[in-house]
């Protein structure tokens, strides 16, 4: 059997909870400041670290998928055959929620021309960050860069993962190809880059954007990398199931914890490898298939799940007057995070089988594309 073969579905699931974990961060932490005082600070603040998971899995996944093709030879066809498949991945969902957004922008504007108070509607709300220009950069995938803008705010991880996905095929062919002091360097110089990045930024990327959130997603996926080919390696077979619940456990907690980011990412790179060991059979509460289900769903998941968040603070603004989270109980306020929750998963559902699924095959197999591209049938 070869490695390709082997599904790792702790993966899958891992996914799934870095999805919800971004979700909560975003709809708690952003939305409704007294139910965010009400639970432990940094466990909810910090939770936007499970990007970097994102991260991580995807130079690992992407490794595990194409490492035997792409070491037989890193041919043009098979670099556009890879480049196809991840713009059919990405893009369709990301252009649908760009779309979403504009008749947003476009309620938004009817709203600003009818109200009887503009400036505080400008002041409180979102709508001017939206631009012409910004609209721009997002459907070129450039969100990610500094003044460009976003309108689907997770969208910057996307544009970071684009940008990666070009160097990605040669890190893959690189690691395979050396010694495994050579690949630990590698990893090494990944984790040096995420620190200096914490060291000068303070944060691995809260308040800030541009650059080095590109540079940080391109160390977190060769780290990935590199993390496969010790997998291949065998150096997985020292855990089990229950060092995978202990290593998930202390990754939440140092996101509750004072302490540096890039210790949570090293825990991560640990999860990661442990979960390897995880098999369908197994009874694990990570392969649950509640678990597996979210993490199908959870690209959908990430990038819907900004737009149900507007839908809760804008219109608020709009015929309130005020953010949401000065007007709701505690109580109400968690019950309006629960039945968001429920309607991302539910939305999500519908975009991963409507949009994400049929639109990558038609992508990856229209024949124009392909002959444009120079690509012969699929």
């Amino acid at each position: 059997m070869s490695p390709k073969s082997v599904n790792i579905v702790g993966l899958t699931s891992l996914r799934g909870i870095a999805a919800m974990g971004i979700v909560f961060h975003h709809f708690i932490a952003t939305v409704f400041p007294d139910l965010h005082s009400f639970l432990p600070g940094l466990a909810i603040s910090k939770l936007y670290l499970f990007v970097d998971l994102f991260f991580i899995l995807s130079g690992f996944v992407l490794s595990h998928v194409y490492c035997q093709r792409f070491s037989r030879g890193l041919t043009g066809v098979v670099y556009k055959e890879f480049m196809l498949a991840r713009f059919a991945r990405i893009y369709p969902l990301h252009l649908f929620m760009l779309l979403v957004f504009l008749a947003f922008q476009l309620v938004y504007l009817t709203v600003l021309a009818n109200a009887n108070n503009p400036e505080l509607i400008q002041e409180l709300g979102f709508g001017h960050r939206r631009t012409f220009l910004s609209f721009l950069s997002n459907l070129f995938l450039l969100q990610g860069f500094p003044a460009a803008g976003y309108w689907n705010e997770p969208s910057w991880s996307i544009s970071a993962e684009w940008f990666t996905y070009f160097l990605v095929p040669f890190l893959v062919v690189f690691v395979h190809g050396v010694n495994r002091a050579r690949k630990i360097l590698v990893f090494i110089l990944g984790l040096i880059v995420i620190i200096a990045i914490e060291l000068i930024k303070g944060d691995l990327g809260m308040w800030w954007g541009g650059w080095p959130l590109m540079i940080r997603c391109l160390a977190e996926a060769s780290m990935g990398i590199v993390l496969y080919q010790l997998y291949l390696g065998g150096v997985a077979r020292f855990f089990d199931g229950r060092s995978v619940t202990i290593i998930f456990l202390a990754s939440v907690l140092s996101m509750a914890l004072p302490i540096p980011h890039v210790i949570t990412v090293l825990l991560f790179v640990l999860l990661v490898l442990a979960v390897t060991q995880l098999n369908e059979a197994s009874s694990h509460w990570l392969v649950h298939r509640g678990l597996v289900y979210l993490g199908v769903i959870s690209y959908s998941i990430y990038m819907i799940h900004w737009f149900v968040r507007q839908l809760i603070l804008e219109p608020s603004i709009w015929f309130l007057g005020s953010k949401p989270g000065g007007l709701l109980s505690i109580a109400e306020e968690s019950a309006v995070v629960l039945a968001a929750v429920f309607l991302v998963i539910a939305l999500s559902h519908f975009c991963y089988y409507q949009i994400e699924m049929p639109w990558r095959a038609r992508i990856v197999n229209d024949a124009r594309i392909r002959r444009i591209l120079g690509l012969g049938k699929s």
